[in-house]
């Protein structure tokens, strides 16, 4: 039985064959599915109002895609060089690998994937805990960290060796810095929305026990990110084939989290970024009929704008609430100098 310079006999290289072919026909299904929801959220930008922050959305997602693309593209050449060209097990064995140009450029479009989808988690994160830079520092850290293992994984990789033991171990640490960014991320998402919606409960459809909720924790914290990480991170230093449907599903995740968080705010299902700051006290969202005054100053008088929140009114064995409409209630000079 034959063997190639790595030690592999026939039989293993028919099996690296047949995963390589499996993960890959699997990546560009996943990636299919990136394609149809980057469309969907590039539609959902364009057909409201346009602003600055719309414009820097649609970039955003489209830096995303494009360098997952690029990945795609790279193991399309490689699939379709090696069966189209190779006549054996072997010759398919040996151009299954793309060639070094390709590779370094599939290498870099991978490492600024991660970090632009890093980069947008813990934007998400900063802005669900009202714009607090103290929550974001130690994500922030771990960015940093893995930016610079995922140098140190390319250098060695394209300069000594691309298989051996220390290629294994930077890959592992650059997959353990990245998964430890997004579980913290998701953790410290999921925690400050369960925080908000339990002051919201009183809302409608604001709370966690419905279809919503469950949406809101999933798309805003990020989880699939997290979840194919984490399957990576088990796979990669396991033998056989896992390790290879678990890196194709990492690159269009890489892309779908953020565009999903993206595409929420775009369509106008995320909390609004006021309800991140508001803080409620025990008599809140009780929903008990409360009424406001407010007082507007003018040149010569004070207006008191007496509002009422809501009141229940029941009538013909129904219940139903009202908001009750505003009074405004001009005063006086005088009365304005007793009311200060």
């Amino acid at each position: 039985m034959s063997s190639t310079d790595d030690g592999l006999s026939e039989e293993e290289m028919r099996v690296y064959l047949n995963g390589t072919f499996n993960s890959y026909i699997f990546g560009f299904l996943i990636h299919g599915i990136y394609t149809s929801l980057y469309a969907a959220s590039v539609w959902a930008l364009v057909t409201h109002s346009i602003s600055k922050t719309r414009i820097y959305m649609g970039c955003l997602i489209t830096i995303l895609y494009t360098l997952c693309t690029i990945q795609v593209a790279d193991s399309w050449i490689e699939l379709r060089t090696s069966f189209v060209y190779g006549t054996s097990v072997q010759s398919r064995y040996d151009l299954i690998s793309a060639p070094l140009p390709l590779e370094i450029a599939s290498a870099v479009a991978s490492a600024l994937n991660i970090i632009v989808a890093d980069c947008t988690i813990i934007w998400r994160c900063w802005v669900v805990w009202g714009r607090s830079w103290k929550v974001v520092v130690l994500p922030i850290i771990f960015v940093l960290i893995g930016i610079s293992c995922g140098i140190r994984l390319v250098v060695h990789q394209y300069t000594v060796s691309s298989d051996d033991d220390v290629v294994t171990k930077w890959a592992m640490a650059t997959i353990a810095t990245t998964l430890g960014t997004n579980v913290l991320c998701t953790t410290l998402i999921i925690t400050r929305i369960i925080g908000v919606a339990g002051r919201q409960r009183g809302m409608p459809g604001m709370g966690l026990r419905t279809y919503r909720g469950v949406l809101e924790i999933l798309i805003e914290s990020a989880a699939l990110y997290s979840i194919s990480y984490l399957l990576l991170m088990i796979f990669y230093p396991l033998s056989g084939n896992g390790y290879m449907f678990a890196q194709m599903l990492v690159y269009p995740i890489t892309g779908i989290a953020p565009t999903l968080i993206i595409a929420r705010v775009a369509s106008g299902q995320a909390r609004p970024e006021e309800s991140w700051h508001r803080r409620s006290s025990p008599l809140d969202f009780h929903g008990a009929s409360r009424t406001g005054s407010t007082v507007i100053t003018t040149d010569n008088m004070v207006v008191h704008r007496n509002c009422g929140r809501s009141a229940s009114v029941k009538g013909k064995g129904r219940e139903r609430s009202s908001v009750l409409e505003c009074e405004e209630v001009p005063s006086s000079s005088q009365e304005r100098v007793a009311l200060q």
